[in-house]
């Protein structure tokens, strides 16, 4: 049940921090005419962003707020591969088919949900060992 809970919380982290991305992407790529892969990336740094402070403290918070720098750059190495990811697929998506870039980024986004779960999860946020397994390992 707690895994539920968890990943609710996620989902309702990644559901606001995706109205930032696609937010972003439309403003970037519809508006100010910036390619489909330059505003893919800005949109995930501002969204990455956001979702890092949203699950340290709320998503996982039971995670040990002393390893913040810790996190913080495991959290980055996990956006970036999904930045990198996301944009090949994207990309890859894009030439492939006629599909336009913005109905093309809500799915390579949903495909990678879960990955990124399980890694925020065990990576980032691992859940805390009790002490007489710290002490021993």
């Amino acid at each position: 049940m707690a895994i539920f809970r968890k990943f609710s919380f996620y989902l309702v982290g990644q559901l606001l921090a995706y109205v930032l991305d696609y937010g972003v992407f439309v403003l970037l790529f519809e508006f100010l005419n910036v390619n489909e892969l330059w505003a893919n990336l800005a949109s995930k740094t501002a969204a990455g962003s956001f979702a890092f402070f949203f699950h340290a403290f709320i998503s996982f918070r039971g995670h040990d707020i002393s390893r913040m720098r810790q996190s913080a750059i495991r959290y980055v190495l996990v956006v970036l591969s999904n930045m990198i990811l996301s944009t090949l697929l994207l990309w890859g998506l894009t030439v492939l088919t006629p599909i336009s870039p913005l109905i093309l980024k809500i799915f390579t986004d949903v495909v990678l949900v879960g990955l990124t779960f399980f890694l925020v999860g065990n990576v980032v946020f691992p859940k805390p060992k009790p002490e007489s397994e710290a002490e021993a390992g």
